[in-house]
């Protein structure tokens, strides 16, 4: 009788293995299955298998929904992208926007390798971040209050009266040092991430998603401002604006002052 060849249930050996678990038992990456020689595989990252979908439409959806109540929720980013556009333009002004969602980019990364749950736990790091932001957030208040009340002109050719990095660096602050970005953060990005698929490209799907949404709501903010600003007539009307805006940032301050520390 002729040897038969059961190679087909051998799990396939590769040079790299992954390790299960703290026992320290190794698992191939690859085996190929009882019935069919084509190698079934697992991923490295999470172990699931390569069969299943990577990011489940059923949590994206949910995410993606809840994004846009995230970005239209009032709060500072929505006061900073209004007062840029009424005091630079749409053009100019929604560069704001880029920088809040790099802002918010980077507190998902310090989220997602776990430095917010230092944030969360730390007294020391909590109060640095909130006290920062809160006297950043009074800082720009008091700069808008103190402007000078001059209607935006929007001809081709005026030079705008802020740097493209200077504008820019304003929305990543404003997101880095706001505590309650961090803490956010931790609450909401793990109702969007299913147990058994590859954790990254959930977690791009998820920062790709919060980013579109915001881009979105901030140029609606940054748009409906900037109109309002080409009907404004007198230096008066301006300045009055300013001082509204200027106050917002000012109550953002004092909300943010009031926020604590959960255990």
């Amino acid at each position: 009788m002729a040897h038969r060849n059961n190679s087909s249930r051998i799990p396939t050996k590769f040079p790299v293995h992954m390790m299960d678990g703290f026992a320290g038992a190794i698992e191939p990456l690859c085996y190929a299955p009882l019935d069919s020689g084509t190698p079934h595989c697992r991923n490295p990252i999470s172990g699931y298998s390569s069969g299943e979908a990577t990011v489940p439409f059923d949590a994206w959806i949910t995410c993606f929904a809840a994004s846009w109540i995230f970005s239209l929720s009032p709060g500072s980013g929505s006061v900073f992208s209004m007062s840029n556009g009424l005091n630079y333009g749409f053009r100019r002004g929604y560069l704001g926007a880029v920088g809040l969602v790099i802002g918010l980019w980077t507190v998902f990364l310090v989220v997602v390798v776990g430095l917010g749950v230092i944030i969360q736990a730390s007294p020391i790091a909590f109060n640095v971040l909130k006290w920062a932001g809160v006297a950043y957030l009074f800082y720009l208040g008091l700069s808008q209050i103190l402007s000078k009340g001059s209607p935006v002109s929007l001809r081709e050719g005026d030079k705008p009266r802020i740097g493209v990095m200077e504008i820019i660096g304003k929305g990543i602050s404003l997101n880095l040092i706001n505590p309650k970005g961090y803490i956010f953060m931790l609450a909401v990005i793990p109702q969007f991430i299913v147990a058994g698929h590859a954790l990254v490209p959930q977690y791009f799907a998820v920062a790709l998603t919060m980013a579109f949404t915001d881009l979105v709501v901030m140029a609606g903010y940054t748009g409906l401002a900037a109109r309002v600003a080409l009907k404004l007539k007198t230096e008066r009307q301006a300045s009055i604006l300013n001082k509204v805006f200027g106050s917002l940032f000012m109550l953002a301050a004092v909300v943010l002052a009031t926020f604590q520390q959960t255990r």
